[in-house]
């Protein structure tokens, strides 16, 4: 008779591995940092979408079991990371997503309406925003994917796109004060 491991839920399988992903994310962290030369005030920025949910029907869902599990290995991995700043979008998934991380790091999650007025500058408008509040400092971003993909081309990311089954992917990018940004995209 053979073996069969049991099957785990995806929430389990995220408490099992919130050492894999905090090694995953730091050592994206230290690949992006190293290919800098060495810059002071380069920025950090790290960009998630928000973890997953179940699709309720409501405009603004929840996070179901696995994302609250998503949320806290997130945090984990990035407890080392010294994250200055936490910025999320207005809806109830995205501040759940980014609440652990920001507790933390001991900073506020810095709400940053999107609307469908806005989406097309939101990108551009809250990478500004970073790079003109934050410089030198390690910041989360915690996105949709409708926002994530523009936010990381405006700060020189280049172009990503993100399926809408994908919630544990994270780019980390390094932005230092003159040249090109650096990003690594893992997932977590």
């Amino acid at each position: 008779m053979r073996y069969a491991p049991p099957r785990l839920s995806n929430a389990m399988r995220l408490r099992r591995t919130p050492l894999l992903a905090a090694a995953l994310v730091a050592c994206s962290l230290i690949l992006a940092a190293r290919a800098q030369p060495a810059d002071s005030a380069a920025t950090v920025v790290i960009v998630v979408r928000h973890a997953e949910v179940d699709a309720d029907g409501s405009r603004d869902p929840a996070l179901n079991e696995a994302g609250r599990a998503r949320a806290d290995a997130l945090a984990g991995s990035l407890a080392a990371a010294r994250v200055r700043a936490v910025y999320s979008t207005g809806f109830a998934r995205t501040r759940a997503t980014a609440a652990p991380a920001a507790r933390t790091a001991g900073v506020d999650v810095t709400v940053t309406d999107v609307t469908a007025t806005s989406l097309g500058t939101y990108g551009a408008d809250l990478a500004r925003r970073i790079l003109a509040e934050h410089r030198g400092e390690t910041v989360l971003v915690v996105g949709h994917s409708n926002t994530v993909p523009a936010l990381v081309e405006a700060l020189g990311g280049g172009r990503v796109t993100l399926g809408e089954a994908e919630f544990d992917r994270v780019f980390v990018l390094v932005v230092p004060a003159s040249g090109p940004a650096r990003v690594v995209a893992a997932r977590y």
